[in-house]
């Protein structure tokens, strides 16, 4: 996992020739062709359910604390502590949740660029045929393969392109 800091594309050492431009805006193509509303519905779930397990959690800790903390003390910590985490801790975990959604949209569009031989096709040269057609030669087994014939476009294989258009 990464830090959320950090930028996701450089945990896939596919990505890693490009410069951080075209890999941006090759995680919004993965991102806009999976399912926009199943990643944004899994991170405003995760704000409430997290907030909840935060709650019960401190509450059971403030019970087990009780016996042998004076109660104005222990009311006194567990308000702090759950009025801090009730924030923190919902938002830290949605952003988690993205990243697992993001890395989940990333290594699908990886693996739909793969060669039979599952070969990753991504950085490859891209050629034409003989009727213009884009296409590519796997490096691992030698199939050369059209582009429209395994559903892929040339910014599929060639994240700079993705820069140019």
């Amino acid at each position: 996992m990464r830090l959320i800091s950090r930028k996701i594309w450089r945990a896939f050492p596919e990505l890693d020739r490009y410069d951080d431009e075209a890999c941006r805006l090759y995680v919004r193509q993965a991102r806009s062709l999976s399912n926009v509303g199943r990643g944004a519905l899994l991170v405003i779930l995760s704000l409430p359910v997290t907030a909840g397990i935060w709650y019960l959690v401190l509450r059971l800790l403030g019970r087990a604390a009780s016996g042998f903390l004076s109660g104005d003390t222990v009311q006194e910590i567990l308000g702090l502590v759950i009025s801090l985490g009730i924030v923190w801790c919902p938002i830290v975990c949605a952003l988690v949740v993205r990243d697992f959604w993001l890395r989940h949209c990333l290594k699908k569009q990886i693996m739909g660029t793969a060669c039979a031989c599952g070969y990753s096709l991504i950085g490859l040269q891209i050629g034409e045929d003989d009727a213009r057609e884009p296409i590519v030669m796997c490096p691992e087994c030698g199939l050369v393969s059209r582009l429209s014939d395994i559903n892929l476009r040339p910014q599929d294989i060639n994240p700079e392109l993705l820069t140019k258009s």
